[in-house]
Formats: C-alpha cells, structure tokens, sequence
C-alpha cells in the first residue's frame, strides 16, 4: 500500500470518527436527524460511518459540512474537538432554496463563541453523563491502574446509551486506540468506550489490559490451548491478522497483571 493511499484511509477514517461523534453530541445519536438536516439517505450516511471502504473524500466531507452548516474542515478535525458552526439545529433541514446564508462578518473567535453557545444543541445533565479520558502514559505503571488519572478532558455520552452499553455512569472511561494491532476492529486514533467495572475475562470480549512491563493495551481475550503453557490459558489476541507482526500472548496468570476493563464501544458496539 502506497503511502498516500495509506494517508487517505487515515483521512477517511477520521472523518468516519468525527461524523460519529457529530452526530452522536449534537443529534441525540440519531442518524435519522442529521440526514433529515444534510442532503443525504440514511443507508449513505451509516456507510459512511460504519463501511470502512466506503470512500470519504474530502469532496464528501466538504459538502456535508455546508450543508450541517459546520465550519468548513470540521470533519477533518482531531476526535474529541469541539464542533464550531455557522447555523446547526436539532430540527429537520430547510429546503436548499430557503436556506439562510452563512453568518459572516465576525471575526472567527467572536463567531465560534457565539455559535458554541448560541447554534449548537448542548448536552444537558439530564441527558447526557461526562465520560473522562484516561492519561494512558500515567494510567498504568508497575502493574497498578490509577482509573482516576485522567486528562484532556473527555466526550459528553447519553446516560440511556450508557445504560444499554451495560455501563456504570462512575466506571466509564475513554481512551483512544493506538496503533494497528486490533485493526480492522478498532482503528489508530478511535475513541474506545470502556467499562472499568467489568474485569472479569469473558472469551472473545475486549479489554483494556495493564502489562508487567507498564503498558496498557487493547486486546481480545480467548481462552485456548497454547503450547508455552501445555494447556488452556487465556490469550491476549490481536486483530490484525498479520500474526507475525502480532502474535498471541498468554496473559500472565499473576499480580502482575491486570484486567483494567472492558472495551464496550468504538463508534461501534464491541
């Protein structure tokens, strides 16, 4: 793969990730409502989202701004940035004819402080729990994991959303994946919903695991024969099916190790 193919997918994907996150924080995670608001289909905009070859150009993205009324490049930002708006509702779109006109003549910081408090939809309490991000580097050191280390802030989630995750609202947490050791499931960069309160290994589930060595990692868990053990152990197993690359490792059956929690949620349910 080419290298700038390779800087298209990642294009792709984070655009794929900040459309989530758009419409998850400003339209009740309903797709419906943002279709009803851009030129679109439904079944277009969940491709868009969910189908990882489904192309998202910058062409795409550009048009779907303008149409959502977002800042030209918003789709092209970091996940987890904050969404700056020209006019974005809740409501159903207007026809294109009677559309108003972008609002200008303010300079960027007065008009990104208006539209932050006045055009976007903004999540209440009652709707919506604040889910910290936990501080990789400082979350996991000498075989302990300090959940309450957290930094940069975190996303807004819907409390209903987090009850159907089966997620505990003080358990929740939020990290994003490095690296491509479980791609295809869970892409570089994607925001990973975990639930620090479920440790307990289930086969075929993922979770954030805290090493021996200090590092924290994302990794499926499966409970098979493996051959440095002469027997059935649990494995840490990644996705990506380069094996050579990513082996299987047992995950060590003492203190040394420890189960931090369970991946429930990237952009997909896990």
């Amino acid at each position: 793969m080419s290298t700038i193919t390779v800087i298209r997918k990642q294009e792709a994907d984070r655009r794929r990730q900040r459309l989530a996150e758009l419409i998850r924080i400003h339209f009740s995670d309903k797709q419906s409502d943002f279709v009803a608001r851009v030129d679109g289909n439904q079944g277009e905009i969940s491709a868009l989202i969910g189908n990882q070859r489904k192309s998202f150009g910058a062409v795409k993205a550009r048009n779907l701004e303008e149409q959502a009324g977002l800042l030209k490049g918003s789709l092209d930002a970091e996940p987890g940035e904050p969404f700056f708006a020209y006019q974005i509702e809740a409501s159903a779109k207007e026809p294109r004819s009677g559309r108003k006109a972008p609002v200008i003549g303010m300079s960027a910081k007065a008009t990104q402080s208006r539209l932050v408090e006045e055009s976007l939809p903004q999540p209440t309490e009652e709707e919506f729990a604040f889910v910290p991000q936990l501080d990789i580097a400082a979350a996991c050191g000498e075989g302990r994991f300090q959940d309450h280390v957290v930094v940069k802030g975190g996303l807004a989630f819907k409390r209903s959303s987090l009850r159907d995750f089966g997620v505990p609202e003080e358990a929740a947490r939020i990290i994003y994946a490095a690296g491509g050791s479980m791609l295809p499931t869970i892409q570089d960069g994607c925001v990973v919903l975990v639930n620090t309160a479920d440790r307990s290994p289930l086969d075929g589930k993922v979770y954030l695991i805290c090493k021996p060595d200090g590092g924290l990692v994302l990794k499926r868990l499966i409970r098979d024969y493996h051959p440095s053990v002469g027997g059935q152990a649990w494995i840490m197993r990644s996705d990506n099916p380069d094996k050579i690359a990513h082996p299987d490792k047992v995950l060590p059956p003492d203190d040394r190790t420890m189960i931090a929690g369970r991946a429930v949620w990237n952009d997909n349910r896990l």
